[in-house]
């Protein structure tokens, strides 16, 4: 579906840039190999754990929990020091927010939207998406 690839190419973004920031690239690897231990099938679960955790973090900034991924108060501050960093980051998270939405309104079939409106809705989101993603990388923040 259009609007899931969306939603996990911006995880894998948000996990791209975690990884970025003083070092933590190495936790990246290593929970990724927490996982392949743990969870099988492992093209499922490594690549859509560490996506949707990073995608999760960004959106929540300051909220998140210590957690098998994030495991210490130390990286926790370096990655809410860096997000608060971002500029227009919110507006990054209400990107983030719609698009969750519409994927899930499109999977359950709530949205109502004819197929025009679809083909419109993602071109507009595309064109966010490229703007944020790609044009502005708006996670560098102070990188």
């Amino acid at each position: 579906m259009i609007w899931e690839s969306e939603v996990h190419a911006l995880g894998f973004y948000c996990l791209e840039s975690i990884g970025n920031i003083d070092n933590l690239g190495d936790r990246v690897s290593e929970f990724k190999k927490y996982i392949e231990e743990k969870r099988k099938p492992l093209h499922i679960y490594s690549t859509y754990t560490l996506a949707n955790e990073s995608r999760v973090i960004t959106k929540i900034r300051d909220r998140f929990k210590i957690s098998t991924f994030i495991n210490n108060e130390a990286m926790k501050k370096k990655i809410i020091t860096h997000l608060n960093s971002v500029e227009n980051l919110n507006q990054f998270k209400q990107f983030i927010e719609t698009l969750e939405a519409l994927r899930n309104n499109l999977a359950h079939g709530n949205s109502g939207f004819t197929l025009r409106d679809v083909k419109l809705i993602y071109n507009k989101n595309l064109d966010k998406f490229e703007k944020f993603v790609i044009e502005e990388d708006i996670l560098k923040g102070s990188l």
